[in-house]
């Protein structure tokens, strides 16, 4: 009994290693080989437009500003305005009072006058009869033309002084009051014309030989938020800034909605600086660096990878464009390319149209 089961022992491990030593089928093969294939993502190249744009900020402010002083020394009499208010061309602002103080220098004049007349005649006598030298007359005549020069200097300023608006605009400033005594000089009211506001920003220094006259501008004032305003650039400063090195340029709203601009306002800028029609567009997370450190790209060609060395040009909001490498239409891998090969069989996923927006969005 012992001998039969130790021989039937036997023919059962010989049936065992025989049924491990016998050889996969295709199919277990086929699927083994499978289950390393590497998954990938794809999207297809489309064409679009894509640009560079500079964002900055600036502040609103009137190019037309006139501030005005006083002519000469006394009280304010009859100020008339107050910041906000509206002016035309011509208006009164203010009086000084200059009446009282200027009929005390007419006196003073005429009475010099008078003094220098009496001295004439005297000298007129004295000269005739030889006591004095004839050049003593034309020194007397001399202080006789002075004094008539002052007296009607003091004529003119014998009325009170008005301070008058230049042109049309609105009052900004009014640095004084009634009675306040003004000296010569001193500032008196300051206006600016609304229809002289432009935004006035800084340039960086590496952006400023790029940006140009007659480029556009969007504008967003944070005052009113979310409101789009079209303007473009009218002036850029010839020279940049020694302590910031930055270079000044005004912008021109040309359409703003209906919304009023005030200087002192803060706003955002974005320039276009470059843009490219019927551009070949991929995503930024298709493109990897080879060993070169070179951008580069895999496209997916008949369940195979195909390495493609590129050259980019403008990238904008997560999309890139391609100057040479890629077609539209090609489908590239935009997971799963950091350890693809080139030749290296794929299993594909997507491979769908991105849908983008007319313009794609961002910054380079």
């Amino acid at each position: 009994m012992k001998s039969f089961l130790s021989f039937l022992a036997i023919i059962i491990t010989i049936n065992v290693l025989v049924s491990g030593c016998r050889k996969k089928t295709p199919e277990q093969t086929g699927n083994a080989q499978s289950q390393k294939i590497p998954v990938v993502k794809t999207e297809i190249a489309i064409t679009g437009t894509i640009s560079r744009t500079l964002e900055l900020t600036g502040s609103v402010t009137a190019t037309k500003v006139a501030k005005m002083g006083s002519p000469a020394e006394g009280p304010i009499m009859q100020c008339q305005v107050r910041e906000g208010d509206h002016v035309s061309a011509e208006q009164v602002l203010l009086t000084i009072g200059r009446k009282k103080a200027a009929d005390a220098f007419v006196q003073a004049a005429q009475d010099s006058l008078a003094r220098e007349q009496e001295e004439l005649k005297r000298v007129i006598k004295l000269v005739e009869s030889g006591a004095i030298p004839a050049e003593d007359l034309e020194t007397a005549n001399l202080k006789v033309s002075r004094a008539r020069a002052e007296l009607s200097k003091a004529l003119e300023s014998v009325d009170d002084y008005q301070i008058k608006a230049p042109w049309d605009g609105m009052v900004s400033k009014v640095f004084v009051t009634d009675g306040y005594y003004v000296a010569p000089r001193e500032s008196l009211v300051e206006i600016y014309d609304p229809t002289s506001t432009v935004i006035e920003f800084a340039i960086p220094e590496s952006q400023s030989a790029v940006v140009r006259k007659g480029m556009t501008v969007e504008a967003e004032l944070d005052a009113y938020p979310g409101q789009k305003l079209k303007g473009e650039i009218t002036r850029i400063y010839p020279e940049l800034n020694r302590q910031t090195r930055t270079r000044t340029a005004e912008a021109v709203i040309i359409y703003n909605n209906g919304i009023s601009l005030l200087p002192g306002m803060f706003a955002r800028l974005r320039l276009v600086l470059e843009t490219a029609e019927n551009a070949i567009l991929i995503p930024d997370k298709a493109i990897i660096l080879n060993t070169m450190n070179e951008p580069m790209a895999f496209v997916i060609i008949e369940e195979k990878a195909e390495a493609r060395k590129i050259r980019i040009g403008l990238e904008k909001n997560l999309m890139v464009q391609v100057l040479e490498g890629i077609k539209p239409g090609e489908k590239v891998v935009v997971e799963g390319n950091e350890k693809l090969k080139n030749g290296a069989a794929v299993k594909v996923i997507g491979g769908e149209v991105k849908k983008t927006n007319k313009e794609t969005g961002g910054k380079k």
